[in-house]
């Protein structure tokens, strides 16, 4: 009776193991997201055109490829940005005019950086809503102690003109952490 009861009882035990496994996916030891896990893969290819016209509709394929190429989970946001909370944070959201001081590296898609807060040893001191509109739009998003990875399209990084050395129309990716 026991065997057939082990029997009976082990296609449901196996089922749970696996919804237990499959809901810690991307998640830290205390249960917040950390970013990690499969891109939306489906989800994100809603997005993408089979023929791009414009450099925005360019752009917002080799993001998505990017994305799936490297295995990110991200989100795109109305304006055409590109956010994945690596970690929560804590206490509310940022709000616009909020002073804050936060660690960066950017970096092109090819990983090369062309800027951080770290190689320069001290945090970047601004308030929301004075840096560029992906950033922006990122913080407001982003809470004390949070991290982000956000992708940006040109139109809402440095758009069609060179800045501090960024080519013109470049996609950026940042690595955002919000010390306070």
């Amino acid at each position: 009776m026991a065997t057939s009861l082990l029997k009976n009882l082990t296609p449901l035990l196996f089922l749970v193991l696996l919804s237990l496994l499959t809901s810690c996916k991307g998640k830290n030891a205390s249960g917040q997201k950390d970013g990690t896990g499969e891109a939306n893969v489906e989800e994100l290819y809603k997005g993408y055109y089979k023929n791009p016209q414009t450099l925005d509709e360019q752009q917002q394929n080799i993001i998505i490829d990017y994305a799936v190429d490297n295995n990110l989970n991200l989100q795109r946001l109305e304006s055409g940005l590109y956010m994945m909370i690596v970690q929560e944070g804590f206490g509310p959201t940022l709000r616009w005019g909020e002073k804050i001081k936060v660690d960066y590296r950017g970096t092109y898609l090819d990983g090369k950086e062309f800027d951080s807060s770290y190689s320069r040893g001290a945090p970047y001191i601004t308030s929301v809503g004075t840096t560029i509109a992906g950033w922006n739009e990122a913080l407001i998003r982003m809470k004390s102690g949070g991290k982000a990875k956000v992708i940006v399209p040109s139109r809402l990084g440095y758009g069609n003109k060179e800045f501090a050395g960024i080519p013109p129309n470049s996609i950026l990716v940042f690595d955002i952490h919000v010390l306070i």
